[in-house]
């Protein structure tokens, strides 16, 4: 008798202990390190840039890191009051400053309206490579600009 309880005791305390492991191993894996996405890939995951600066408010999408490929979205949100026009260059990182931006090969440039919108840019018009994404409003009072971003673009097609 006393030997069945020996052994109904080992197999309980068996059994508590593999639960036990169990429920620290799954506790374990679930707890994030810093910096650490379980169960995705951060590396696909697609995402917009955000801009905001003196006035203008404008998100570009799909990004993934700081790469672009096909075509790309840029919403206009908000611009400055007294906004003239918008303008967009997307031009090499390396085209040198004495180049004129508007005559040069690998450049995609549009002149838009003030008002808040989407547009289209197609980066396969373009070769791959490192670019400036340049976002300025101008001013219906002055030759200044009223608002300027530059963000860097990888393109990849």
């Amino acid at each position: 008798m006393k030997t069945k309880i020996n052994n109904e005791l080992i197999r309980k305390t068996s059994i508590i202990t593999l639960l036990l492991v169990l429920v620290i191993l799954t506790s374990c894996s679930s707890t994030n390190n810093p910096g650490t996405q379980i169960g995705t890939n951060t590396q696909n995951q697609q995402r917009s840039i955000s801009i905001s600066e003196n006035g203008l408010m404008a998100n570009i999408q799909p990004v993934i890191g700081s790469t672009i490929s096909k075509t790309i979205n840029i919403q206009i949100n908000k611009v400055p009051e007294n906004s003239r026009q918008i303008l967009l260059i997307l031009k090499p990182k390396n085209l040198p400053a004495s180049e004129n931006p508007f005559a040069a090969p690998n450049v995609i440039a549009k002149f838009l309206d003030p008002l808040p919108q989407q547009v289209a840019i197609d980066t396969q018009s373009v070769e791959n490579g490192n670019y400036e994404l340049y976002i300025g409003i101008s001013s219906k009072d002055s030759q200044g600009w009223l608002a300027e971003s530059r963000t860097n673009l990888d393109v990849k097609n």
